[in-house]
């Protein structure tokens, strides 16, 4: 599943007239942009929200037509008035909001799905954590049962999978424009162990960037601390920190003779092979295996991660004080 939407105006109203609806419908889009007309302004705002809205009277507002075409209808009033209530956000940001961060600093504390504007014209639905270490986070990658497949192509890897309230991958492509060499965002990994399933650990790095396709989707992760330990610098083992990425049909590690995504299950920032996988297998007893999710810092041993999650966010004012006093080059 690719979570990107490009937007497609025209398309709306190629869809309009080849419709078999009724009169009614065409009296109800009339409404709707007369009611909406408003300045040029205005309009130019409205061609960049998410969703329309064509309302036959007060009382009535039942159909939704989205910009990639697609028409249905809202199940109550109730749903239409929440629907329209996005697209009233979307109106008063004229380029979209960038990631999570944007949101929260807008007012919106309620985490959930939103919509980002990636580039111009270039949309991607996202999950946004607005309640945990001062809000604003995008969810970058989650494992919580074993229900998805991570054993994945590049293509997959690079345009990103998976149900974004559950498992999921945002993408490699979407992470690069997230989180650039020039971005220099904030990462959090949060896990969960097989054998100490009561305990939260947490994973914090002051700077993470991802390179171009060109560069292999490099990851750089710098100025750890938490209590999960460092798993992309860890000492005793293969690094992940510097490494390009690897999946089952491109490998670039650096282990001779095989690649590391097939025999570990998973695409990762491989070197030769690694310390940590957090989309390799999902465990279902104690197995220390390192073709199951790991992160080996916890306990010296693979295999026992049951929940994963990895998000980041950019001027954190919750983090500014600690990552000051640590190394981020």
């Amino acid at each position: 599943m690719m979570f990107g939407v490009k937007a497609n105006f025209g398309l709306i109203f190629y869809l309009i007239l080849l419709c078999p609806f009724s009169s009614a419908f065409l009296s109800s889009a009339g409404s709707f942009f007369k009611s909406a007309k408003g300045t040029r302004e205005d309009q130019t705002l409205l061609k960049d929200a998410p969703e329309f809205f064509f309302c036959g009277s007060s009382s009535d507002c039942s159909l939704i037509v989205k910009k990639n075409g697609d028409v249905r209808k809202v199940s109550s009033r109730e749903e239409a008035d929440a629907q329209k209530q996005k697209v009233e956000i979307w109106r008063k940001i004229p380029h979209g909001f960038k990631d999570c961060k944007d949101i929260y600093d807008y007012g919106q504390r309620q985490s959930g799905e939103y919509l980002i504007s990636l580039r111009k014209m270039m949309h991607l639905k996202v999950y946004c954590d607005m309640e945990s270490f001062g809000g604003g986070w995008t969810i970058i990658q989650r494992r919580v049962d074993d229900k998805t497949d991570f054993q994945r192509n590049w293509y997959d890897y690079k345009h990103g999978f998976g149900d974004l309230a559950k498992n999921m991958w945002i993408g490699l492509e979407n992470m690069h424009i997230l989180a650039g060499p020039e971005k220099e965002m904030v990462l959090q990994i949060k896990l969960k162990h097989l054998k100490y399933g009561n305990i939260t650990y947490y994973g914090n790095y002051c700077k993470f960037t991802i390179s171009s396709e060109k560069n292999g989707y490099q990851l750089n992760a710098l100025g750890y601390w938490g209590t999960a330990g460092d798993g992309f610098s860890f000492i005793n083992g293969p690094m992940q920190n510097g490494m390009k990425f690897s999946t089952k049909d491109v490998d670039n590690d650096e282990m001779m003779g095989s690649n590391c995504a097939v025999g570990y299950k998973g695409g990762w920032w491989y070197s030769g092979c690694h310390n940590c996988q957090l989309n390799a297998m999902y465990p279902k007893d104690i197995n220390d295996s390192p073709t199951f999710m790991s992160w080996r810092p916890i306990d010296n041993n693979y295999g026992n991660i049951i929940f994963s999650e990895m998000k980041i966010t950019r001027e954190s004012s919750y983090f500014q004080a600690k990552c000051a006093k640590l190394s981020t080059r």
